[in-house]
């Protein structure tokens, strides 16, 4: 506004000068204007001054309220730019640190892929190691397997001949339909595994109520012998002596043969004679391979 002012007042100034100049220099005017100008315009120009130095007062004044309001903006905006090179200044030196971090934090991962690719290698090594540690244990295994079964065969060729309770049970049940009958059971004088087993026989066949005349221990033999069990009777007893034979041979699980009416010991051992009815419980067969199958049957050995 006051730049308006400013100017208007200049022209009206001028317009005054003007107007005294034409009335005192010029002939134009008329004597009688000239006069009534000669008093107008040096108050024109009075009102033009005026104007014009109240407007630049106000324009001065104006502008210097302008200049410190610029200048405390630069002032704040050269603190806030002394905040923000301060605070650049700060967020380098965390750069700075942030990579030094950085750096050393790329070093321990070299340091840990090196150690793994280490260890990586040390466990290859160590599957190796354990891989033939575990063939050998495999080998050592079938060795140790090896031997069990070639010890479980020692010991069953070596084990005596026995008859357990459910065994025993059952022999007296498939033989209590023969009660009364009479066998004479033998063994030979010098096998005690023999007469042991054949003391169990007579036990098992007087639970199921067959007379036994016990010879145990009573065949002594120079010459040849029967392994197994060996039954022998007449022909009216042929029943009785093939049920026998079946029930130790399946229920007793013991080797077991039927030689009919061949004499297997001599009748005399016997009361009874030639019609006597003979268990001989012989030596204990032995167990050897024959293509690749066991042989475990009663024999005479000559």
């Amino acid at each position: 506004m006051w730049d308006w002012v400013l100017r208007g007042s200049l022209i009206i100034a001028t317009l005054g000068a003007f107007a005294e100049f034409f009335a005192s220099w010029t002939t134009v005017i008329k004597t009688t204007q000239e006069t009534s100008i000669e008093k107008v315009a040096p108050l024109v120009v009075i009102l033009g001054s005026v104007g014009g130095l109240a407007a630049t007062w106000n324009l001065s004044n104006t502008n210097g309220q302008i200049i410190a309001i610029l200048n405390k903006q630069v002032a704040n905006a050269q603190t806030e730019a002394g905040h923000a090179m301060a605070t650049a200044a700060e967020a380098q030196i965390r750069l700075e640190e942030a990579r030094e971090r950085t750096a050393k934090v790329e070093e321990r991962v070299a340091t840990a892929y090196k150690a793994a690719k280490d260890a990586e290698a040390q466990a290859r090594k160590f599957e190796s190691v354990i891989a033939t540690a575990n063939a050998r244990a495999e080998e050592a295994k079938q060795i140790a397997e090896q031997e069990r079964l070639e010890r479980v065969k020692l010991e069953a060729q070596v084990a005596p001949r026995r008859l357990d309770r459910e065994q025993e049970k059952t022999i007296i049940n498939s033989l209590s339909r023969f009660r009364g009958r009479s066998v004479a059971v033998v063994s030979y004088s010098l096998d005690v595994e023999g007469g042991v087993l054949a003391m169990q026989i007579i036990s098992i066949l007087r639970g199921a109520g067959i007379l036994v005349e016990d010879s145990v221990a009573g065949l002594l033999t120079t010459g040849s012998f029967w392994t197994g069990v060996i039954l022998r009777g007449p022909a009216e007893e042929q029943d009785f002596v093939s049920a026998l034979t079946t029930s130790l041979k399946i229920d007793g699980r013991l080797a077991v043969r039927n030689e009919a009416k061949e004499f297997v010991v001599p009748p005399g051992i016997s009361k009874l004679g030639e019609k006597a009815v003979f268990l001989l419980v012989g030596a204990k067969p032995p167990r050897i391979n024959v293509s690749h199958a066991q042989k475990d049957q009663p024999e005479r050995v000559d």
